[in-house]
């Protein structure tokens, strides 16, 4: 990895222990690292804590978003729109993300924006390990059109109240993926 990145050892051994000291890896002495595989208890844990995080963010970035950030997430959602056109949920789901975390990042507060960092891992991870979580690419979109006209706005009782369904939504699709057969941790 090192010969790959051009890097030295020093800088890889210091991000396993961060990737390590946040649940990611599992530092042996004898074996080296080795990616943790999330329970549905662990994986629905963070995701409890997300959920709040987020909605955090809804609500501060109604208050506290610039015209740029709010230029940035609507440049996003119209991304997100043509790739739901499309039905191209792995860009969708990318696009999320990035969605979600401008949102937090709009934010303006840095404790709960780097607290997301970490927390989002767990979840994009799972994306990750296990390819896009199966649900209507056009129920998702729909969901966003609705919560990211209130934030435009900044009407933050909708936002909230939208963001909420949206995320509820989310879990539910998070649930039935984490419970299927396909996910094996």
């Amino acid at each position: 990895m090192c010969e790959r990145f051009g890097i030295s050892r020093s800088p890889l051994r210091e991000a396993y222990h961060v990737l390590a000291t946040e649940g990611l890896l599992n530092l042996s002495p004898s074996r080296g690292a080795v990616v943790t595989a999330p329970t549905l208890e662990e994986v629905l844990q963070h995701y409890v804590l997300l959920k709040a995080l987020e909605t955090l963010g809804i609500e501060l970035a109604c208050d506290n978003a610039t015209e740029d950030d709010l230029d940035q997430l609507e440049l996003l959602h119209r991304k997100m729109r043509r790739l739901a056109e499309k039905g191209d949920m792995a860009g969708l789901l990318k696009v999320n993300n990035d969605v979600h975390r401008t949102i937090v990042c709009a934010s303006g507060n840095q404790p709960l924006i780097d607290t997301h960092q970490i927390i989002s891992r767990h979840i994009i991870r799972l994306q990750n390990i296990n390819g896009a979580i199966e649900h209507s690419v056009e129920e998702s979109y729909q969901e966003h059109e609705v919560f990211m006209e209130a934030l435009l706005n900044r009407d933050k009782p909708v936002a909230i109240a939208t963001f909420k369904a949206h995320l509820s939504t989310v879990e539910d699709n998070l649930r039935k993926r984490l419970e299927t057969s396909a996910y094996k941790p």
